[in-house]
């Protein structure tokens, strides 16, 4: 089993142990619903296209975190000539996504199997500070790992060389000893190979990434780390 090979493991959080696009939807929908704005798949489709764009600049270090959260709803509501203040927008859904803790399949069968084996624990998040530490706590995650590094809380936000000196200066685990699984192959993926740490990527897209970021191990689900 692949999590016989290493004593450490670095989670990344939203799309990995927790869905984040279906409590995303479900926090849109609940903030449509206080602003009287109606609301579709489509019209999140709409605007999870505008929200991707905005991480990946954030990854790029195009944007900070604080900027993201109100570029990307000023962006959608002008595109959707709607006069909705971003802002207030931004504060009810971020607000209602904090409550949002589906979790992925296998996350606690794959957390338990962890703990057994008396493997250690940490969780490397890019997000929002407030929104994800109580989903954590929802979720009971927090009781868990052995620690949590919020790109929000500690100033740097994965792939950067910085978040992991920060993670690993903190922690002063063997480099040669510690797996990073996530689901980003340009903040999670990208940041271990820079940073010189093994790597999974979970994915259900088969093909061959067209980039230079090749990770270690590519697996489907969570299942995919301890099942033979």
């Amino acid at each position: 089993m692949l999590i016989d090979d290493y004593d450490y493991f670095l989670f990344d959080l939203d799309q990995t142990l927790l869905n984040f696009n279906k409590g995303s939807r479900k926090a849109i929908k609940e903030s449509c619903a206080l602003f009287n704005i109606p609301y579709s798949l489509k019209f999140y489709n709409r605007y999870e296209k505008i929200n991707l764009k905005y991480w990946h600049m954030l990854e790029k270090g195009e944007v900070t975190q604080e900027e993201l959260t109100f570029l990307r709803f000023k962006e959608f509501f002008e595109k959707e000539k709607m006069d909705t203040d971003p802002v207030k927008f931004n504060r009810t859904y971020m607000e209602n996504l904090s409550c949002q803790h589906y979790p992925m399949p296998y996350m606690r069968i794959t957390l338990k199997k962890l703990q057994e084996k008396g493997k250690k624990i940490y969780l490397v998040s890019n997000g929002v500070a407030f929104i994800q530490k109580r989903r954590l706590e929802l979720s009971g995650l927090d009781k868990i790992f052995d620690d949590c590094f919020i790109s929000g809380i500690i100033g740097y936000s994965k792939p950067d060389k910085e978040y992991f000196d920060y993670v690993f200066d903190k922690l002063k685990i063997s480099k040669e000893k510690t797996l990073l699984v996530g689901d980003s192959l340009n903040a999670d993926i990208k940041g271990a190979v820079n940073y010189g740490i093994d790597s999974c990527w979970i994915t259900k897209d088969n093909s061959v990434n067209n980039t230079n970021i090749r990770p270690t191990y590519r697996i489907n689900s969570l299942k995919g780390l301890w099942e033979d």
